[in-house]
């Protein structure tokens, strides 16, 4: 459930940067369909720019593990899209491969993000455990801001 919520969370995002979901759950775009591996998009979508973008959601505490980090890059770039990393967190080498060697984005979160109503939840398990959780009704103001931002200079580039 965690995991849907943040996937309505980023959809919400997208669509107000101008970007139109063209597929959930996809590993084709256009006439090309990724077969290496068994892995899908959570989105594709396109911006009015011209930027088409593959985003893969991750609402866990661990990080996206490298080998389908590494997957979906490559599945990405064969498809022709730029790739997105909607996570909580990742290590600073995902990042920068992302963005310098493939033109990506990764957009992070900080905590592991909850509906409405799960507060008790989260105060729990923030206590007992001490992990980085929260109730999030929206995207936090500073990654929306760094995703527009990010957004905006990639349509200067189409």
């Amino acid at each position: 459930m965690i995991g849907k919520h943040l996937q309505c969370l980023v959809k919400t995002e997208l669509r107000s940067n101008n970007f139109t979901i063209i597929s959930e759950n996809s590993n084709q775009f256009h006439d090309k369909v990724w077969t290496e591996t068994g892995h899908n998009l959570d989105f594709i979508a396109t911006h009015q720019s011209g930027l088409s973008i593959g985003v893969e959601v991750k609402n866990t505490l661990p990080y996206i593990p490298r080998k389908e980090f590494d997957a979906k890059l490559r599945m990405c770039k064969y498809l022709g899209l730029k790739p997105v990393f909607a996570v909580r967190w990742m290590p600073k080498s995902y990042i920068y491969e992302a963005y310098h060697n493939n033109g990506g984005f990764g957009w992070l979160f900080e905590y592991q993000a909850y509906p409405l109503g799960f507060e008790p939840i989260c105060n729990k398990i923030v206590k007992t455990f001490g992990f980085p959780v929260k109730v999030m009704p929206e995207l936090p103001a500073d990654a929306q801001a760094r995703f527009s931002n990010w957004v905006k200079k990639q349509s200067q580039k189409h």
